[in-house]
């Protein structure tokens, strides 16, 4: 079994997962990787929103973590780059509502395995407030739970106060950190990505109004 199915097989069911690491750290590309090929390229709708990544490095990430061009891509871009390129949609950092928007109306897809990355809270938290943060990631993994999506969502632990890190881990399935020892929550199991080991962290399955 290769390591990106044996991690996806420690989440189990999880739809919804956060992936605490920092924000250079070559786990964390991995374990995105791992997330996002969740079907061959063919059968894979990839969606994505960014606030760290360029248009570009963007989809040579996701077609890279896909094997190829995917059935769909479709990028949420906060940067301020260009909104006319296919498949991309700008909205300004601050807009939760319009981020939210542009992310899930194309959901859900008729076929094949849907992935979403999140990229990431951290950034997102240098504009919002954590409260509306939380309830902004609330709602957004509500919809893309309905819409039967994988989602993770990126976060740098050290950026953070603890606090922080618990209240908004709450809101997932499941908790994936490139330091076991310094999880927020209790580890699982530890699976191997590329020459380091990530902790795994599950939550029983149940709908999002129960995670909160």
């Amino acid at each position: 079994m290769s390591q990106e199915a044996r991690l996806r097989g420690e989440l189990g069911n999880a739809r919804s997962v956060l992936v605490l690491a920092p924000g250079l750290s070559e786990a964390r590309d991995a374990v995105c990787e791992s997330l996002l090929a969740r079907a061959p390229a063919d059968d894979l709708h990839l969606v994505g929103v960014t606030y760290n990544r360029g248009v570009d490095e963007w989809r040579d990430h996701a077609e890279a973590a896909a094997g190829g061009p995917p059935a769909t891509a479709r990028l949420v871009d906060t940067g301020g780059g260009d909104g006319s390129l296919p498949g991309v949609v700008e909205q300004g950092p601050e807009d939760l509502t319009g981020i939210e928007i542009a992310a899930t109306d194309t959901l859900p897809y008729d076929d094949g395995e849907t992935a979403f990355c999140f990229d990431s809270l951290t950034a997102l938290l240098q504009y919002v407030d954590p409260d509306r943060a939380y309830r902004f990631v609330h709602a957004l993994v509500e919809r893309l739970w309905a819409a039967e999506a994988y989602a993770h969502f990126h976060m740098d632990p050290g950026a953070h106060d603890a606090e922080t890190v618990v209240t908004l881990a709450a809101l997932f399935d499941a908790v994936v950190t490139v330091d076991p020892e310094d999880a927020p929550v209790g580890v699982d199991a530890t699976v191997p990505v590329g020459e380091e080991s990530v902790g795994v962290a599950r939550r029983p399955a149940v709908e999002p109004e129960g995670n909160a």
